[in-house]
């Protein structure tokens, strides 16, 4: 509040006297000025962390969750709990992970874990026998993402992959306070439990992992990819439907069109394969390893292509890199 103060003026009437001698007054000393403090210092410059390096891989496996260069070196041990899968949150200072015992925690670039939920993993209905059903689990690479708008992570639990399963539930964990929505969208029908459509906002179906459009290759089968550096070309050669979508790849290298297997195993570049006619493809295809469509599939540098959990650094080494990698 704001107070007004109003002065009231006097107006005095007096007879003046003849002026009087005055005394003059003793001559003045100087003082020493009261002692000041001393000038603040500037404010100390703090060293500011490095901004995030969009080439570090986030791994995460049996160990904890460790951050790897392209050469497959880990940097740094962020977490020693076991998880099973990590995901990069928007601007990669922090992450979120699931842990093996179904915890869902926030990972920020110190090692700080922040527990946010437990998912729920139960089965939504006993067996014809009355036993509880497989337990719900994450079960492909690409049913854990974050969402556009980068509020919640986006999580499908299942009893088993893909076409095999009988048992879905969504899950949305909003980051900002760890609310968790859930809906059983597959599996409730055999015990009355209630089913919904699924798409709890803001989760919308998992993101594409390859949106490059597939087209035919020089030397047969499909071109999916090309590396970044456009050295290299990924080429679909086979794949079969079973129980799981089994692919087979091979790189090309695109200067003059060697085509390299790819093997599971860590070790050396592999050896050139040499093929003459279409039918030599045919015959190697069956020599091939196999990836299971799902797990993570994506070049994370020039000419690094990352599958499953597995580095191809191409035309150099392969490493296992023993770990779910979150996708770029």
């Amino acid at each position: 509040m704001v107070r007004r103060l109003a002065l009231s003026l006097l107006t005095l009437s007096a007879c003046r006297a003849e002026p009087v001698a005055v005394a003059p007054e003793p001559a003045s000393f100087t003082t020493d000025p009261e002692p000041q403090p001393p000038p603040e210092s500037p404010p100390q410059e703090t060293a500011e962390a490095p901004p995030p390096n969009p080439t570090e891989l986030l791994v995460a496996g049996a160990s904890g969750v460790r951050v790897v260069d392209l050469g497959g070196t880990t940097l740094e041990q962020r977490s020693t709990t076991p998880s099973v899968a990590a995901r990069w949150l928007p601007g990669r200072e922090r992450a979120a992970v699931l842990g093996e015992d179904g915890v869902v925690r926030m990972l920020d670039r110190s090692g700080g874990e922040t527990p946010l939920a437990r998912l729920p993993t139960d089965p939504p209905c006993a067996t014809d026998d009355g036993t509880p059903d497989e337990a719900l689990g994450l079960r492909s690479d690409e049913e854990m993402w974050v969402s556009a708008d980068g509020t919640a992570v986006c999580i499908w639990l299942s009893d088993y992959p893909h076409d095999m399963r009988s048992n879905l539930r969504e899950v949305a964990l909003r980051l900002s306070d760890g609310t968790l929505t859930q809906q059983l969208t597959l599996g409730g029908s055999s015990c009355g439990a209630p089913e919904g459509p699924g798409r709890i906002a803001p989760c919308d179906a998992p993101p594409l992992a390859n949106t490059e459009e597939a087209v035919p290759s020089p030397i047969g089968g499909l071109t999916v990819s090309q590396s970044p550096d456009g050295a290299w070309s990924q080429v679909l050669v086979g794949s079969m439907l079973g129980d799981l979508l089994h692919l087979q790849y091979v790189l090309v290298r695109n200067l003059d069109q060697s085509i390299f297997p790819l093997p599971h195993a860590a070790g050396p570049w592999p050896t050139a394969v040499i093929l003459s006619t279409e039918p030599d493809l045919e015959a190697l295809v069956p020599e091939l390893p196999d990836f299971i469509a799902g797990e993570t599939e994506a070049w994370v540098g020039p000419h690094h292509l990352v599958l499953d959990q597995t580095l191809y650094i191409a035309g150099e080494r392969i490493v296992d890199l023993q770990g779910d990698v979150a996708p770029p």
